[in-house]
């Protein structure tokens, strides 16, 4: 299935130019990638522990490269029955990159893929708790190389990641070094959204 997108367009100010008919509208795509870290990593039976959400603009396109800015972040934290225990939101992410952008090469920028996806740039920060009595998360995570040797893909679309989600978890920090993450697409929870 391929993901939703929504394109909305800017509005010009045509008739102050002096132009008759208005130019096309400048646009902008939104999508929001979700990374499912599990309590196994690589197995799709063990429960999900943490998601991940990226919400991400796309601000220009250079030879088939987009450079998307992160606009925020979410993380829900789930127990071993896949309810939602704790929420966490950064309304002010960036990219550990020189511009704080996230390039990624598409084969159409128009239609850009979750598999496209999968090696993000080092991002770290801190997110709020959603309730009042909750404490911040701190966050990191990037691409990076699978450990071992891979015998088979456990994802429709599998990233790997290392990453870091500390905060006032019981059961400690979650952390994980070149694991094997899913992204998964609209069919499933949490939702891959694109647009808003």
């Amino acid at each position: 299935m391929q993901p939703k997108m929504y394109v909305w367009g800017i509005v010009t100010l045509a008739p102050l130019m002096g132009l008759t008919t208005p130019p096309e509208p400048l646009s902008a795509m939104e999508i929001t990638i979700v990374y499912l870290i599990r309590d196994v990593p690589g197995d799709p039976q063990s429960a999900v522990t943490l998601s991940v959400g990226i919400h991400l603009t796309q601000l220009d396109v250079v030879d088939g490269v987009a450079l998307w800015r992160p606009d925020w972040m979410n993380f829900t934290r789930y127990d071993e029955a896949g309810q939602a225990i704790e929420t966490y939101f950064d309304p002010n992410p960036a990219f550990l990159t020189l511009d704080g952008l996230w390039p990624v090469e598409h084969i159409d920028p128009d239609q850009p893929r979750r598999e496209e996806f999968i090696r993000p740039p080092a991002i770290q920060g801190q997110a709020d708790p959603a309730s009042p009595e909750g404490e911040p998360l701190d966050y990191y995570l990037e691409a990076a190389e699978l450990q071992g040797q891979p015998t088979w893909i456990p994802y429709a679309v599998t990233a790997t990641l290392d990453y870091s989600f500390v905060g006032s978890m019981e059961e400690g920090p979650i952390e994980g070094e070149g694991e094997p993450v899913e992204s998964p697409d609209g069919d499933e929870e949490p939702l891959w959204v694109a647009g808003t």
